[in-house]
């Protein structure tokens, strides 16, 4: 390897250490802070002159939160699965609940972030909307199998009164 090359990446090396060193220790000093705030903004690179944006925690936190649940629901179904019809199809709707979560939780930090310009803001609040709103529509169809039919009956109500837009 050219000496040359060998040195700038050394340099470069040393750089990006002491920067994750740096980083480790702003990290590790926050969190021993006892009045360490979730939703605050903080940068990460305390050096003066570096082009710092602030960016909110809570899209990741909310993110962590949701899988948890996600995992814990479907723990309590696959343990009480077994034990009768009744008791499994109760349960599943914890299962549901949580592949629901997971898919609203885990799609709102990509979406947070990515629109994280002002000038995005409007189309990354209608997409997490959206999201959570189909979620917990869904969420509520499930809680209340009774809903199912009523929604059954009136798109065969809607059908009914146009057979062109069904067929």
């Amino acid at each position: 390897m050219d000496p040359k090359i060998n040195l700038k990446f050394q340099m470069m090396l040393n750089k990006m250490t002491s920067h994750i060193g740096q980083w480790k220790k702003q990290i590790l000093l926050n969190l021993e802070k006892p009045e360490f705030n979730v939703f605050e903004q903080k940068s990460i690179v305390p050096e003066e002159g570096i082009f710092i944006h602030y960016t909110p925690r809570w899209p990741l936190i909310l993110h962590f939160a949701c899988a948890i649940c996600c995992f814990g629901f479907s723990s309590v179904y696959h343990q009480c699965n077994c034990h009768s019809k009744q008791i499994m199809t109760f349960f599943i709707r914890f299962d549901y609940a949580g592949i629901c979560l997971m898919i609203a939780g885990s799609s709102t930090p990509p979406i947070y972030y990515s629109f994280g310009c002002p000038q995005a803001e409007f189309f990354r609040n209608l997409y997490l909307i959206l999201i959570w709103g189909c979620c917990a529509l869904t969420l509520i169809i499930i809680w209340f199998p009774t809903l199912i039919k009523i929604i059954f009956i009136l798109s065969e109500v809607f059908c009914s009164c146009s057979p062109d837009w069904c067929h």
